[in-house]
């Protein structure tokens, strides 16, 4: 015999037996839970096809030497403003370690 909570007008929980649940309450918590189960196996689904998407469109934009795109409210930055900002490895100052 499974034991569950049910709520208390006072707000506490109270435990009940499954033997005290109105079969039609009982019937529409599993048709609920089913739907539940369905709805999260097509969100994962969805998940896992929209993966392989956007997989495609790096694997994509890298072969073709795309740019990658900017986050919103970041100002986009060309590949010569990048590498005209980074001192060539020679003219780096040298870390020291302690």
């Amino acid at each position: 015999m499974k034991h569950t909570e049910t709520e208390r007008t006072d707000g506490t929980a109270a435990m009940s037996t499954n033997d005290d649940i109105d079969e039609s309450v009982r019937a529409e918590l599993t048709r609920l839970r089913d739907s539940i189960d369905n709805i999260d196996a097509a969100v994962v689904h969805m998940l896992a096809e929209r993966f392989k998407c956007t997989q495609q469109v790096g694997y994509l934009k890298a072969a073709h030497k795309l740019p990658r795109p900017t986050p919103p409210g970041k100002p986009a930055r060309s590949s010569a403003s990048a590498t005209s900002r980074k001192a060539p490895s020679s003219t780096r100052p040298s870390r020291r370690s302690s």
